[in-house]
């Protein structure tokens, strides 16, 4: 990889060296095409992140889990020789909060044994109809679906509490879905969380599940590896420090104007979130559908934590880590990487909770986060060795979180745009894919499709 040069000329440029931009990368070289990558940090890797532990241990602040069905991500582990191991290898109970006083629970049951017969069966029944009209829509063509303008006219927030009768369930569903989007339930449309939880199976219980889930594995090093491992094959054509400012095509090709770096090509693959790539300014204007899409699909705000203490002491309690406050939505979990002596407790912070923690002080956020787990697990909790955080939409070249938010009306108006390509210019990133949204295996598969629509509708010799 390099960092400056000056003018070249390929087949295919590409917006970004997250996994979306690498991955779209890695297929034009296996289908005999000349590619640069075009990065504004100076690293690869988008939202996968590593940061290093006292002890020199990688722990992930950006993306981690990996699960079944996510097929390429444990693919390329393999290729790369990349372990993986059990993210949550350590059972016991689980703790929540419920009206000033907290208690033990097991893990598996994730809160919901807490509830009463009467908040069982409205979770129940209420997941159950959330599901079926999971069932009714297609990632692909979300706008098609049967009552599609209704859905997407409704706040997931607003639907939850129509068919809900106690505050436990409505609190549960919204928290389980929303959290998962880094966002608030009033912030969606009931269509957007359709789309996502239909992408990942469409199963509730199953997104939230550790083993046999979403979150039941890790890479060992860190997710971020895929990423440098993948850029490693291509060398120097990722070049780094590249903000891309301007985009022009005609029918002949694109030309992608960088500070100090240049690139003709027969096609560009733009693979940042919406809200990034409506900062680039393109000749001609993209469609009127495209522009007023990226302006109503800003990314969630999450910020991510890691509180590191000297060993996991919360396991000698015969505790799990996890911990669920229903009056305040915190939710932390023990998030300490294989290969240390370490403990570490891992905090997701999303949507609201995320504004408001972002306007406190440093010292303010620090006492905030350890006064819960302190009330959680005890006075070892008060006295962390390291603290390590991380506001996603504070980053200058990501500006939110791992999933885009639509609000009622997006999908229906605008949400064909998502994937469209506008002439030569073609979109890849999580949010576009139609497997695995907000996923680090949804970018991956994102890249692929961005390419096969280049070379299907644009034989070799015509790029």
């Amino acid at each position: 990889m390099e960092d400056i040069v000056n003018s070249r000329v390929v087949d295919v440029a590409v917006v970004g060296a997250g996994l979306a931009g690498l991955s779209a990368a890695r297929e034009a070289r296996r289908r005999g095409l000349s590619v640069t990558v075009l990065e504004a940090r100076d690293k690869v890797g988008g939202k996968t992140l590593a940061a290093l532990l006292p002890d020199g241990s990688v722990i992930e602040v950006g993306g981690q889990y990996i699960g079944p069905g996510q097929t390429m991500m444990y693919r390329l582990a393999e290729e790369f020789g990349l372990e993986t191991y059990r993210a949550h290898p350590h059972t016991g109970d689980a703790l929540a909060e419920s009206g000033g006083q907290v208690f033990r629970i097991p893990a598996e049951a994730v809160g919901v044994t807490s509830f009463s017969e009467e908040e069982q069966r409205d979770l129940e029944q209420v997941v159950a109809k959330f599901e079926n009209l999971v069932a009714l829509v297609d990632p692909g063509k979300p706008w098609d679906a049967i009552n599609a303008d209704e859905l997407d006219r409704t706040t997931l927030d607003e639907w939850v509490r129509a068919n809900t009768t106690t505050s436990a369930a409505h609190g549960f569903l919204c928290m389980a879905i929303a959290t998962n989007y880094s966002c608030d339930a009033w912030d969606i449309s009931l269509l957007h969380s359709l789309i996502m939880l239909a992408s990942e199976g469409g199963s509730v219980m199953e997104m939230i599940k550790y083993d046999d889930g979403p979150q039941q594995d890790r890479i060992l090093g860190g997710s971020q590896l895929v990423a440098e491992r993948m850029a490693a094959e291509l060398g120097d054509d990722v070049v780094l420090n590249a903000p891309v400012r301007r985009i022009e095509q005609d029918a002949e090709g694109v030309v992608v104007y960088c500070d100090d770096v240049t690139v003709s090509a027969g096609h560009v693959v733009v693979a940042v979130p919406p809200a990034l790539a409506s900062r680039i300014r393109y000749t001609p204007d993209l469609s009127v559908g495209r522009e007023l899409f990226t302006q109503r699909v800003a990314n969630g705000h999450m910020t991510k934590l890691a509180v590191v203490y000297p060993r996991p002491f919360w396991r000698d309690d015969g505790l799990s880590g996890l911990y669920m406050s229903e009056t305040s939505g915190f939710t932390a979990f023990d998030n300490t990487p294989t290969g240390t002596d370490l403990g570490v407790v891992g905090v997701f912070l999303p949507g609201r909770d995320a504004a408001d923690y972002g306007y406190l002080s440093t010292e303010q956020r620090r006492a905030t986060i350890l006064g819960h787990l302190t009330t959680a697990l005890g006075a070892a909790a008060a006295e962390p060795i390291d603290f390590i955080e991380l506001d996603w939409a504070a980053q200058t070249w990501s500006r939110g979180g791992h999933n885009i938010v639509a609000g009622p009306g997006t999908w229906t108006k605008f949400g064909m745009h998502i994937r469209q390509p506008e002439g030569r210019i073609h979109w890849a990133g999580s949010e576009s894919s139609t497997e695995w949204l907000g996923y680090m295996e949804g970018a991956l598969r994102s890249g692929i499709r961005a390419l096969a629509e280049i070379t299907s509708d644009h034989p070799r010799t015509n790029l």
